[in-house]
C-alpha cells in the first residue's frame, strides 16, 4: 500500500496528547518517508473548516478522555468536519490515569463512521490535567514505545495489496456509554459542571496568553481593567492554568477541588500503556 501523507490531528490542551499523536506519526512518517503534517484541532477556527482525506493519506488522531469519553464540546466538530475516504488512520486516546473507560471505542466508532479505516489503536495514561496523577508521563518510554508502534504499524501497511486487507481494529468499551460521574473521597456525586477558573487581578498582567490558549474563546481581556476575564463555556482542560505564569488562574470551586482531592487518594499507582496493532487480514 502506498502512503504519500501523513497526517497528525489532535486536541491536546495540556500537550500530552500532540506529543503521543506525534510519536505514533513519526514512527509511521519514519518508514514511508513522509513528511509529517499538523492540524490542532484545540483552535477554534480550525475546528470550523473541514478536514478530508484520501486512501494515500495516513492520519494519527488523538484526543484525550474526559469522563471516560471524548470531550463533549469537541467530539460533534470531529463527526461534522473530519472526513475520511477509506482513509486509513491510528485511533490514540489518553487519559489522566484513572480509565480510558469509552474513548477509544467512540474515537474508533468516529473516525469509522467517516470514512476512515481505523487500522490500530492505543491509549496511554498521561499526567492528568487537574489532579496530582500520572505525573511524568508521558515519560520517554511512552515515547519511544511509540515510535516503535507507528513504525509497525507502517511496516505491515507496506505490506497490503488489496484494500480489503485493511480491518478495523478491535478495541474495548461502548462509544454509547454515559459518562463517568465525578466523585469525592466520600463516595458521593462531586457537581462542578459550572466552576470556572477564578483571576487574581494582583497577579494578571493581561498578557492575553490564556485569552489564546482556551479552545472554547471564552477568555477576554477587559479593555478597561486590563485584566483577563471568563466569559463562557469551561470545559476544565486547563491550558489556561498551564500557560499563565504569573499563576494569576485558579480553580476554588469546592466540588471540583474534592473529585481533585478523590483522585490523587485513589488513582496513584502508574498504570501501562494499551496497544492494539494493526493485523493484515488475509482472508
Amino acid at each position: 500500500m502506498e502512503i504519500t501523507k501523513t497526517m497528525a490531528i489532535y486536541f491536546s490542551p495540556t500537550t500530552t496528547t500532540r506529543q503521543m499523536t506525534f510519536a505514533v506519526a513519526k514512527g509511521v512518517a519514519s518508514v514511508f518517508g513522509t513528511q509529517i503534517h499538523f492540524k490542532n484541532w484545540a483552535r477554534p477556527r480550525m475546528r470550523e473548516q473541514d478536514a478530508v482525506f484520501g486512501s494515500q493519506t495516513l492520519t494519527v488522531v488523538g484526543m484525550p478522555t474526559y469522563a471516560g469519553r471524548l470531550p463533549n464540546l469537541i467530539a460533534p466538530s470531529l463527526k461534522a468536519h473530519l472526513k475520511g475516504n477509506k482513509t486509513p488512520a491510528i485511533a490514540v486516546v489518553t487519559y489522566g490515569n484513572r480509565d480510558y473507560e469509552n474513548s477509544l471505542a467512540e474515537l474508533v466508532d468516529l473516525l469509522s463512521n467517516n470514512g476512515f479505516i481505523v487500522v490500530a489503536a492505543l491509549a496511554v495514561p498521561c499526567a492528568h490535567a487537574f489532579a496530582n496523577i500520572g505525573s511524568g508521563r508521558p515519560n520517554e518510554k511512552d515515547l519511544v514505545d511509540a515510535i516503535r508502534f507507528g513504525q509497525q504499524v507502517g511496516v505491515n501497511l507496506g505490506q497490503v495489496e488489496y484494500e480489503r486487507q485493511l480491518k478495523r481494529v478491535a478495541v474495548p468499551g461502548d462509544p454509547e456509554a454515559p459518562y463517568y460521574k465525578p466523585l469525592k473521597s466520600d463516595g458521593t456525586p462531586a457537581n462542578f459542571l459550572k466552576a470556572k477558573p477564578e483571576v487574581d487581578g494582583d497577579k494578571c498582567t493581561g498578557c492575553s496568553v490564556c485569552v489564546r490558549l482556551c479552545p472554547m474563546a471564552s477568555i477576554v481581556v477587559n479593555p478597561v481593567s486590563g485584566k483577563a476575564e471568563i466569559h463562557g463555556i469551561c470545559i476544565k482542560c486547563q491550558a489556561c492554568l498551564r500557560g499563565c505564569e504569573p499563576g494569576a488562574l485558579a480553580f476554588t470551586d469546592p466540588e471540583f477541588l474534592a473529585h481533585k482531592a478523590m483522585l490523587e487518594a485513589h488513582y496513584k499507582a502508574e498504570k501501562d500503556a494499551a496497544y492494539f496493532p494493526f493485523i493484515i487480514d488475509e482472508a
